[in-house]
């Protein structure tokens, strides 16, 4: 396996395809995670449990939902940890902080988005760090999967944006030179909870990496668009790197998007699934689901979308 940034022997274990900092308040502290892997395609939740974590009982090491071996090398690791600590220590950890706001430029958009720029992480590592994310997160579902999400030419370009980066090659980063990244932070909460993106989401493209969402805009931004979110996103040829933390509806309304996208994908998948088990009607067997929904809900089991489809799933085979 070759390296998915460098294309040398991929010889580093235990690389996190999400910087550990970005997603502890969507899966908790490292060996501490407590993760939920929806997978709407097969209407299936899987649980991680971190080793140090409470709740683990069980004697079987299950792999990091968001871990790889084998995917990079070592000397690719060591420069991403470099720029994510350095993001990690002075973004994550001073945003929501009064005491720190002197790190940061601050102002209110026109359409009245609050905007911070950090002053002691550049433009362009802000933007490697989420590149980086971007490749890391595509290329292993894709060769997992056979899915990247993302058009091969888009990836191949932030491949190369990212290499260069990383070993101050500067002929290769006009490669994505056009691209507009939108980056958008909650500074009034930590309710952060999706770790995911989806095929039904692209021109633009847009990523959910717990405590971020990324719009990444690889092509000309349309006229709606461009009214929206010009004056927000950012160009690799910027001196500054924009970033929303304000207001909270903001990101909240992002993050709705996304959870509607995959309840609807996981239901209908679900109920297909049954469909083909007892040989009822799709919508006979959706009033079962939506009743089942109605009791777990008052219940108040957690993932009870997913209990829902275990428990027809026994149902049914029997």
């Amino acid at each position: 396996m070759n390296c998915i940034i460098c294309d040398k022997t991929a010889d580093e274990v235990g690389s996190h395809l999400i910087p550990a900092s970005l997603i502890k308040n969507c899966v908790g502290e490292r060996d501490k995670e407590e993760s939920y892997n929806i997978d709407s395609k097969n209407s299936n939740v899987s649980v991680y449990f971190g080793r140090a974590n409470s709740k683990n009982t069980s004697t079987e090491i299950k792999p990091n939902d968001y871990a790889r071996d084998y995917v990079l090398c070592k000397i690719c690791e060591k420069k991403l940890g470099l720029l994510e600590s350095k993001f990690a220590t002075e973004f994550l950890q001073k945003f929501r902080e009064d005491k720190y706001s002197n790190n940061f430029n601050s102002y209110i958009s026109t359409q009245k988005y609050e905007i911070f720029e950090p002053k002691r992480v550049t433009n362009i590592e802000v933007q490697a760090y989420f590149y980086s994310i971007i490749l890391r997160f595509c290329s292993v579902y894709k060769l997992e999967d056979g899915d990247s999400y993302i058009d091969e030419k888009d990836l191949l370009k932030i491949k190369k944006f990212v290499s260069s980066f990383l070993y101050d090659n500067v002929t290769e980063m006009v490669e994505i030179e056009d691209y507009r990244m939108l980056i958008n932070f909650n500074k009034y909460s930590v309710k952060s909870k999706f770790i995911a993106t989806n095929n039904q989401i692209k021109n633009p493209y847009i990523f959910y990496f717990c405590e971020a969402i990324v719009i990444l805009f690889t092509k000309n931004l349309d006229e709606q668009e461009a009214f929206l979110f010009e004056e927000l996103t950012n160009s690799i040829k910027a001196n500054s790197c924009k970033i929303i933390v304000g207001p909270e509806e903001f990101y909240d309304s992002f993050s709705k998007k996304i959870a509607d996208i995959l309840a609807k994908e996981f239901i209908t998948n679900g109920v297909n699934f049954i469909t083909k088990l007892n040989n009822k009607t799709y919508v006979e067997n959706l009033i079962e689901v939506n009743n089942l929904i109605k009791k777990y809900k008052k219940e108040n089991i957690k993932v009870y979308i997913a209990e829902i489809f275990n428990e027809l799933n026994k149902k049914y085979s029997s």
